[in-house]
């Protein structure tokens, strides 16, 4: 019975589906990461505009001299 021994092999098994959907999922998430950063950026620029917009009309109408 000694010499009866039994080896055993596993090979693991991965199912391709899953890791497509999620691999998919990832750049989604990271394609909107990016998208979201490029708005923020935007939104920044934007309000820095408004502010020395604002600010110069406000000049204007105190009769200050307008400076570029």
């Amino acid at each position: 019975m000694r010499h009866n021994s039994r080896e055993y092999a596993g090979v693991p098994l991965d199912n391709p589906i899953f890791n497509r959907r999620a691999a998919r999922n990832d750049i989604s998430k990271a394609q909107l990461a990016v998208r979201s950063q490029q708005l923020a950026v935007t939104q920044t620029v934007q309000a820095k505009y408004e502010f020395v917009f604002r600010s110069k009309i406000l000049y204007f109408y105190r009769g200050k001299p307008l400076q570029l």
